[in-house]
């Protein structure tokens, strides 16, 4: 057997059995068990109540009332297929008689109970749960859910959560999977024979990986950070609530278990495995300080590799880009949200590494950091995709900005296409999770409705006049007229002076005959060219969606008005050798900037904290309504209609942005947050009884504006 062949026997030896080895190992250290079933992103189940009525044992129907006709009666429920059940939830309405007492009794095969197998628990109107203390897999469960004859009640659901071991498992194994697989492949290919000077070049590979920062660029990080942290003060030091953190403060243990069908919905799969890592450290729910801080670490460390990208020898001039990139007030919209912050911070960290690997690929064409440059795009994408569009402008002024503008932009056709190389990774990576994507949502539809990345749908409509008009619309309403986090008088400033110093340059060039005609009428569009490109690029991944719009879609717009800023910087440089001049032209735009994003970030905390204190006042004025009720309990449904009175905050809303949480999914958490209370979210059929009666109610503050109506107390708001 030759060497060759003994070498490749060798490599498929170490894949197949390192495989075999990895997939038991880590399904008995995580499952306890060989797993042999797919992976589900939803951790519970709904029980049909065409499943539930056919175990009825002892139980008399008439539609959807149940009445026991002995001590003994059940219900018997079996499992497609066994799961490690962690809760039983019951919902009922209508039950005769309150806390009575019921069992749940588990078992591990069909009908095969026995009596020391069970959890108690007392009925209730309302949810009522039972937690599973013991890690057992279970195939059939028996709700014996009264111990009297003549109780009847509405089953309105029945639902099943489990421990998602499975998925936890095949996650950690994929990723283990790819480390293995890039290190096998990595031996074999440094110890072919075939490859000896591949070999040689890529000695210290490592070493030469991570570029790290010299003296200058650590000074411009830690300047940078440190001056931002002032920006974002009032959102690091104050407690403020959105309407999601009214809703997650209430899970609290936000894990693939709780959250996984969100992630899974959302493409966000690397931040669900990341939301269980800080579930096993024990910090969750991510909040202040530490989400803010590590994000706005993130965006400096990012920005300051845009200043290496971008060859900016002033540390002024620098410093200045990586403020207005960080202090972009759009992005203080995701510091509305306490938990995202934390997330977001790694989805900008694996951006930036997918940065760098790019651009090392460009200076020494290895394929390992390709391989890490489109691993790093993915992984951004997989926690949050808004971040992806930012780089895309830099790119673009890399490659139409040449370092002299007197000299040839389109240099030799090799040179472009090396300047190419980071431009074409970075969509490679993106089809690559896009497809991906979609793999996923075939075998595992998702439970949310979410258009994504719909390219598509996109191709459709590109070509309609409804789409553009969307998008100038957007464009108009965003950059160029006033709203929370932008002044578009401001954006108009730059372009005007952007534009007047590139026309200077152009007259000046060519009077003087210093330039061809034809370079510079390229100069002239290649410039111009980044800016429109820029306007676009702002909004991100609403270009997909353009109805579905945010204001922390516009993560490129710190950069978009740094590119600008730098423009101009470097036109004049070379316009004019007025060094008076150029320091206050830049000094202008620079400090007009700056100056408005400060007030902007704290305007838009200062609203949303009167936003919370509003609602805070608003529902503790609810409650003491109610509680002087003879019908109250803290667990009691709340039909909450109509839309709180909020003054002149109503100017302050923005899309997503200081949405009051009463009018939101989230009203009935925002009460119990608020009161300490576990009041209950009604059910459909509640809600539509209640409709009947709003008609006579008037609305609040007015005494008849709250009434308890079939066991839920209606709120008829303004």
């Amino acid at each position: 057997m030759s060497k060759k062949s003994f070498a490749s026997l060798r490599l498929w030896g170490f894949l197949i059995g390192g495989m075999i080895i990895l997939y038991c190992g880590l399904s008995y250290i995580i499952s306890g068990r060989i797993v042999v079933e797919a992976p589900s992103l939803s951790n519970q189940i709904s029980i049909s109540k065409n499943q539930l009525y056919s175990g009825l044992k002892d139980f008399e129907r008439h539609g959807d009332i149940l009445t026991s006709k002995s001590s003994d009666p059940w219900i018997t429920v079996e499992l497609t297929r066994m799961k490690t059940i962690k809760e039983v939830k019951i919902e009922l309405t209508s039950l005769s008689k309150e806390n009575t007492n019921a069992q749940i009794y588990y078992a591990t095969g069909k009908d095969n109970f026995s009596g020391e197998q069970h959890y108690n628990m007392t009925l209730k109107n309302g949810e009522n749960s039972v937690v599973f203390t013991k890690e057992l897999r279970l195939k059939s469960l028996r709700l014996d859910l009264t111990d009297a004859p003549g109780v009847s009640a509405v089953i309105a659901n029945v639902k099943i959560v489990f421990h998602n071991d499975v998925l936890w498992f095949w996650i950690t194994f994929f990723f283990v999977a790819v480390v293995y697989l890039i290190t096998v492949f990595r031996s074999y290919f440094l110890n072919n024979e075939m490859n000896r000077e591949t070999v040689k070049n890529s000695s210290g590979l490592y070493e030469k990986t991570i570029a790290f920062f010299d003296r200058k660029e650590l000074i411009l990080l830690i300047s940078s950070f440190l001056i931002a942290i002032l920006y974002y003060l009032p959102y690091i030091t104050n407690t403020l609530y959105s309407i999601d953190d009214y809703y997650l403060n209430q899970l609290y243990s936000i894990n693939i278990d709780t959250l996984g069908y969100n992630f899974h919905s959302t493409g966000r799969y690397l931040e669900a495995v990341l939301a269980q890592i800080f579930y096993y450290m024990n910090i969750q729910p991510l909040t202040k300080p530490l989400g803010p801080i590590i994000f706005i670490g993130s965006m400096s460390i990012l920005g300051v590799f845009f200043t290496r990208m971008l060859k900016i020898e002033s540390f002024i001039v620098s410093l200045s880009f990586v403020l207005i990139f960080t202090t972009n007030p759009f992005i203080s919209e995701i510091f509305h949200y306490s938990i995202i912050p934390a997330y977001s911070a790694f989805a900008i960290i694996a951006l930036t590494l997918g940065v760098i690997f790019g651009e090392k690929y460009v200076r020494q064409p290895n394929p390992y950091f390709l391989i890490l440059s489109i691993i790093g795009y993915v992984c951004s994408l997989t926690i949050y995709q808004i971040f992806f569009p930012i780089v895309f402008l830099v790119f673009i002024y890399k490659l139409l900005v040449p370092v002299d503008p007197d000299k040839n932009i389109l240099g030799n056709s090799k040179r472009n296409f090396f300047k190419l190389c980071p431009l074409i990774i970075y969509f490679l990576s993106f089809i690559v999770y896009t497809v991906g994507l979609k793999i996923s949502f075939y075998i595992w539809p998702p439970t949310l409705a979410y258009s994504g990345n719909n390219i598509g749908e996109l191709i459709q409509n590109i070509f309609t006049s409804e789409y553009w008009n969307k998008i100038f619309n957007n464009l108009s309403i965003y950059i160029f007229n006033d709203n929370p986090f932008n002044s578009g008088k401001i954006n108009i400033v730059l372009l005007i002076i952007f534009l007047s110093t590139l026309i200077l340059y152009v007259v000046k060039k060519g009077a003087s005959n210093q330039v061809p005609a034809k370079e510079l009428i390229l100069v002239f569009f290649s410039f111009i060219l980044i800016p429109f490109l820029g306007l676009f690029a702002n909004l991100g991944f609403s270009l997909l969606r353009p109805v579905e719009i945010s204001s922390r879609s516009f993560t490129s717009f710190g950069i978009f008005q740094g590119i600008l800023v730098l423009l101009s910087f470097d036109i004049l440089k070379k316009t004019t050798k007025q060094l008076t001049f150029r320091r206050i032209v830049i000094s202008f735009l620079v400090s007009l900037v700056l100056f408005s994003n400060m007030g902007r970030i704290g305007r838009v905390a200062l609203d949303q904290y009167r936003l919370n204190t509003l609602e805070r006042s608003l529902v503790t004025r609810i409650v003491s309504r109610i509680e002087i009720n003879k019908n109250f309990s803290q667990t009691a449904k709340l039909i909450i209609v109509g839309s709180p009175a909020i003054g002149n905050l109503e100017n302050t809303t923005w899309a997503d942005y200081n949405i009051p949480a009463i009018r939101q999914f989230s009203k009935i958490f925002l009460f119990n947050e608020v009161t300490g209370y576990n009041f209950q979210i009604p059910s459909t059929e509640d809600v539509e009884k209640a409709s009947s009666y709003l008609e006579s109610m008037e609305a609040w503050p007015s005494y008849n504006s709250i009434k308890f109506i079939d066991g839920s107390f209606v709120i008829k708001l303004p």
